[in-house]
């Protein structure tokens, strides 16, 4: 909305909340624009929750991992979001217990990214390939190394050595022989990941 190639069209009455974003006047107070921000901590408040508190839990080792996994994806896929949108964020990795936890200062994105990378490295190493029937759209391993070949597409260009790590991670999905992996791959760089969440970590790689 801010190039010359878009205008808003319909009538002028109509979400004219775009007009700030075509006349470089919108601030944080808009409310897509909080709506967006509030919705990405909110996602990494509850991965933080699970990442504290289910490594204690007494239960099938294997489900515990995943869990484990699925917020770390979910916690990375949406620091993604933020830092693409806004550069320097408050990066939360864990609960907040002190005054200046819950009032964090804002970190580098080259921060930011180091969490991603670290984040979906540990996803993929936890998450299964495949899912049964009853459990299809939760995040796998396929879509962890998908979502870290596009991250490191961005930062490929201030780091050209990230260029190998994309190659590594498409041809890992591409080589685990499944054809919804190489579809997840395609639609991760034209169209972008998307998911939703809810209390369960059920999230849909692609919508």
């Amino acid at each position: 909305m801010g190039s010359d190639d878009a205008i808003k069209g319909s009538v002028a009455t109509d979400a004219t909340y775009i007009n700030e974003y075509d006349n470089f006047t919108v601030d944080a107070s808009e409310g897509q624009l909080d709506g967006f921000w509030t919705a990405q901590y909110q996602n990494i408040n509850l991965c933080n929750q699970v990442l504290a508190n289910v490594p204690a839990i007494s239960m099938d080792a294997s489900l515990k991992s995943r869990y484990e996994g699925e917020a770390k994806f979910i916690r990375a896929w949406s620091y993604f979001r933020l830092v693409r949108a806004f550069g320097n964020i408050p990066l939360i990795m864990k609960l907040p217990q002190t005054a200046e936890e819950l009032n964090p200062k804002q970190s580098t994105a080259a921060e930011v990214y180091a969490a991603i990378d670290q984040d979906l490295t540990e996803a993929a190493g936890l998450l299964p390939a495949t899912y049964g029937a009853a459990d299809v759209g939760r995040a796998t391993k396929g879509a962890a190394l998908s979502l870290h070949a596009k991250v490191d597409m961005y930062e490929a260009g201030k780091d050209a050595s990230k260029w190998q790590n994309v190659l590594d991670y498409t041809n890992s999905v591409i080589q685990s022989g499944s054809i919804v992996y190489t579809r997840i791959i395609m639609l991760c760089f034209v169209l972008g990941v998307r998911t939703a969440v809810n209390p369960f970590l059920r999230c849909s790689v692609i919508t």
